[in-house]
């Protein structure tokens, strides 16, 4: 399973990349950001500050992923969350579709069933599924038939990664060398969040086929066809133990 939080650089804990070039991205502490101080609170970068965003322009220019701890998120927070997904999803396919709200290119909320979504318009639907949730203080989601304490879960993990997602901003600022006056940029940019989503993303087991579910295939269905995030940030969680041990997304 995967927890898709995107905001319209990618970032994200990823457990295997494709290509060699990509073997050896870096894994960044993001802690001096998450401290009240220094361009957090509108005074000078801080020394951990400015290395933290010297690390993201050298992984972002080298190869535009990178690996972050300390978000702001507690491990606890991240299993809680990951434990809602498995609750909403191990259910019965028609009890899904019945009693969740489905997803639509309106929303952009609720339950994707199984191929209910091209990633690659190219290729035959997905194999996967998913459930989509925004903004609760921009739009009403809909959360009839989900577990017992998934909107709790979920809401408390939106609140953590919209942080994230804010502080991460004048971060990136900071690495573009942007003017102190001007390390609000993003921030000031997106002050609703109303373009973010979080999405859970679920890969249920499938067949093999040899030359098709493979990816060898440019027209046939895999798990989640070849695409481009749109948007500003994404934070990409795994599920596995320390949520690193899935290991078959490729990202280039």
């Amino acid at each position: 399973k995967y927890l898709h939080w995107q905001h319209p650089i990618i970032l994200g804990r990823v457990s295997r990349i494709a290509t060699a070039a990509m073997a050896s991205i870096p894994t960044i502490d993001f802690s001096p950001f998450m401290v009240d101080e220094g361009c957090m609170v509108g005074d000078s970068p801080t020394t951990g500050q400015r290395k933290v965003a010297g690390q993201i322009n050298c992984a972002m220019s080298a190869h535009g992923f990178l690996y972050v701890d300390h978000l702001g998120i507690e491990e606890a927070e991240i299993v809680a969350a990951f434990d809602a997904g498995r609750a909403l999803f191990e259910r019965q396919s028609c009890d899904k579709s019945s009693a969740l709200a489905l997803w639509t290119p309106q929303t952009n909320m609720g339950y994707v069933p199984l191929m209910g979504e091209h990633a690659n318009p190219t290729r035959s639907p997905d194999l996967h599924e998913a459930f989509v949730i925004k903004s609760r203080r921009c739009f009403e989601n809909d959360f009839r038939g989900t577990p017992a304490g998934f909107e709790e879960t979920t809401s408390i993990f939106w609140d953590k990664a919209e942080k994230a997602a804010r502080r991460f901003q004048i971060a990136c600022a900071l690495a573009l060398d942007l003017p102190a006056s001007d390390l609000d940029f993003f921030a000031r940019t997106t002050p609703r969040f109303n373009m973010a989503s979080l999405k859970y993303n679920y890969y249920p087991p499938c067949d093999f086929e040899a030359g098709s579910t493979d990816g060898e295939s440019g027209s046939a269905s895999i798990r989640i066809g070849e695409h481009s995030d749109f948007g500003l940030l994404t934070f990409l969680f795994l599920n596995g133990p320390t949520h690193r041990a899935v290991g078959a997304l490729l990202l280039s």
